[in-house]
């Protein structure tokens, strides 16, 4: 395993930026007006709405509901674009059977959420799942999103979000295994990803199974992964607390600035393996590159401190067919 250099560059001033709202429907919306799980007004009544119109590609939250207690996964699948505006709406997974995710996205589409907070997930809180015959670009924006887990002794939840773009993403290769690594699997489709995380928050997710990170995305095949992270926390979370898995052919690129990345990593501490030298510690961002392909990072006035193992763990697990820059 060979860690790559990286560029960090000192800004002198830092800018926050508060979370976009709006509490204006748009042509093509579907609004939600109750905090019921189902039902006239809902949110699931909305996204089935979208899954069966392919018009509608914008959801808005009216003001000041009450938490939305889900009782199952909400699942979109229409095939367009989807935008989320929150305006501060609450989804409560603490009802959530299993290991259900909150909130599911499977479409050819892109993805924007804005202002809004999913706490106690059995699951993932939010999932992204990137189509196998996908190509071009597929983007994801998050802007002012909270994920927060529960009790970590309670051994809940999965990744606070996990956008994924491999088929077998459970099956990556310890660039730490001996004697020799496994080789990660590039199945994925042939679409990059472009991501924008704004003013967000992952805390505390990640105690239901070993490696479930803050913030996790995953691009196999060919493509490349971009990514963008301002003014953001990802905190408290039972493996690391962002983490970019690239496979196959591609570059990872990623920007983080005005951003913490504090106190992750602790699931082996609550939930201790039998064997501990077999296993890959946690980190507050872990960046992993394999096959041909290179990583740009830029780091602007940001910490990672107090994780379980490195702060900052950037890896080209392919040295012989990749450039690092």
């Amino acid at each position: 395993m060979r860690y790559l250099p990286v560029l960090v560059v000192i800004a002198l001033v830092g800018v926050t930026v508060g979370a976009a709202t709006s509490s204006v429907a748009r042509a093509g919306s579907a609004t939600v007006t109750s905090s019921g799980d189902a039902g006239a007004g809902s949110f699931r009544a909305a996204v089935e709405l979208a899954n069966d119109n392919a018009s509608i590609g914008h959801i808005v939250f009216t003001g000041n509901l009450d938490p939305i207690e889900l009782e199952s996964t909400v699942l979109y699948d229409g095939p367009q674009s989807l935008s989320i505006v929150g305006n501060g709406a609450v989804l409560d997974g603490t009802d959530l059977p299993g290991t259900s995710d909150a909130f599911r996205a499977e479409t050819p589409g892109d993805l924007s959420v804005i202002g809004l907070t999913i706490a106690n997930a059995a699951g993932e809180g939010l999932e992204y799942q990137v189509p196998a015959n996908a190509s071009g670009t597929k983007r994801v924006s998050l802007n002012g999103v909270r994920v927060l887990g529960g009790d970590p002794e309670l051994g809940r939840g999965g990744h606070g979000v996990l956008l994924n773009d491999q088929t077998f993403p459970d099956e990556a290769g310890d660039p730490d295994a001996e004697p020799d690594p496994i080789p990660p699997t590039p199945d994925g489709s042939a679409a990059s990803l472009d991501v924008s995380v704004l003013n967000s928050e992952f805390d505390g997710n990640g105690f239901g199974a070993l490696d479930r990170d803050g913030l996790r995305v995953n691009e196999g095949g060919a493509g490349d992964l971009t990514i963008v992270v301002r003014n953001t926390l990802a905190t408290d979370n039972g493996a690391d607390g962002i983490e970019l898995d690239e496979r196959g052919d591609g570059n990872v690129d990623f920007t983080v600035s005005g951003s913490q990345i504090t106190g992750n990593g602790s699931f082996h501490d609550l939930f201790p393996p039998a064997d501990p030298d077999e296993v890959d510690l946690d980190d507050g961002m872990d960046v992993d590159e394999s096959n041909a392909g290179h990583v740009i990072g830029r780091l602007t006035n940001s910490i990672a401190s107090d994780n379980f193992e490195e702060g900052w763990d950037f890896n080209e697990n392919d040295p012989a067919t990749s450039a690092p820059t």
